[in-house]
């Protein structure tokens, strides 16, 4: 069992639709971090994927968010697209 699983909580799910981007999502991590602008992405014929928050600047996209263990960003992706198929379309 992945151990960061009980420690994020999805806070919402912001549907948008706009081509490959499906909607945005707002994650909290236990009572200390919340992580906004989470992006789902899915494009035609795969699954969909979440990617963490990014800025862009002169062109060029810079993560605001890295997950460190692999097993972060399992969890993160779990719960998030959990929720979102749950969602009502």
């Amino acid at each position: 069992m992945n151990p960061y699983l009980d420690r994020i909580q999805v806070l919402s799910i912001r549907p948008i639709d706009k081509g490959n981007l499906k909607a945005f999502a707002e994650i909290q991590l236990g009572e200390t971090l919340i992580i906004s602008g989470c992006r789902i992405i899915q494009q035609p014929g795969q699954r969909a994927y979440v990617a963490f928050p990014q800025n862009e600047a002169n062109g060029k996209y810079y993560a605001v968010v890295t997950a460190v263990d692999k097993r972060f960003k399992e969890a993160v992706e779990q719960k998030i697209l959990a929720e979102w198929e749950a969602e009502p379309l």
